[in-house]
């Protein structure tokens, strides 16, 4: 019920007839040093549902309502430090923003030979009459970088290997995800653990389980919660609807989702999509 109420608010703040007037920024985005487009970078107003995720050649066009317009755009990207930019420089016109590289320093990990124990986690209940929606009917990417996601708990020190998660629904021709990996730290996601950018491609509207090998990333997490999600970050011209099925009550489990690139996460206990993470211990 809750997610439902959080999508149906999210269409009405970006229904035309409730907005006054809006802004529409425009642009590029490419690397500082080599002058090459940054994709799948996620960008837009923090806190709010307004955001949008880079094309695969850095394009962007993201659209707020005028009462942000002395807020700042976020940009943050795999590899890049995080950059804020004022509203009011990005309105003139197209804009070419560019990313400075930055390494990312990542979680130090225990790591003990001899993992030989395979362990599926999550939850595989596909027969429910509950969705959490990723796309806005009539809003063509303007909700690009929504994530729905799970905390699992690892017994041992693990070593990441599949994940899979369920579309019940996809009228996209194409659409691809980012599999992200956090740590959890205070009750929400915290730093993310891989090096590298996990995406997925589905093709041909298709809605059934898709599975994402996480063993060539070589993802090694302690033991402990961690944070796995899928995030939307493309989709092609005339879809409209994207969503995947999540039960409750699921006793122990934890619920993520954070509707927009920018966000705030939320978490609903005893509420579970439908992903399956597979670990080695």
């Amino acid at each position: 019920m809750l997610t439902r109420i959080s999508t149906l608010l999210a269409f009405v703040l970006f229904n035309p007839a409730s907005q006054a007037q809006n802004i529409n920024i425009i642009g590029t985005l490419t690397d500082l040093q080599t002058g090459e487009p940054v994709p799948y970078a996620g960008m837009g107003v923090p806190g709010t549902i307004f955001g949008t995720v880079s094309s695969p050649e850095g394009r962007f066009e993201l659209v707020v309502p005028s009462e942000n317009a002395k807020d700042s755009m976020r940009i943050n990207a795999l590899g890049y430090r995080t950059a804020l930019f004022p509203m009011a420089s990005l309105t003139a016109g197209p804009v070419n923003l560019r990313m400075t590289p930055e390494a990312q320093a990542l979680p130090e990990v225990l790591i003990r030979p001899g993992k030989t124990n395979k362990v599926t986690l999550g939850s595989d209940r596909t027969k429910t009459d509950r969705n959490v929606n990723l796309a806005i009917n009539k809003k063509q990417n303007q909700n690009l970088g929504s994530e729905v996601g799970k905390v699992f708990k690892l017994k041992k020190p693990s070593s990441l290997e599949n994940l899979a998660f369920y579309l019940r629904y996809n009228n996209f021709d194409t659409v691809r995800f980012r599999v992200n990996v956090y740590s959890f730290d205070k009750g929400k996601p915290d730093q993310i653990l891989s090096n590298e950018t996990i995406l997925v491609e589905v093709t041909g509207k298709k809605m059934d389980w898709i599975q994402v090998d996480l063993s060539p990333y070589n993802i090694e997490c302690n033991k402990g919660k961690i944070a796995v999600s899928v995030e939307w970050v493309y989709g092609s011209k005339n879809g409209t609807f994207l969503a995947l099925p999540i039960a409750m009550p699921v006793p122990g489990s934890t619920h993520l989702y954070k509707y927009g690139s920018q966000n705030k996460w939320k978490t609903f206990a005893s509420m579970s999509p439908s992903l399956e993470l597979t670990v080695m211990q």
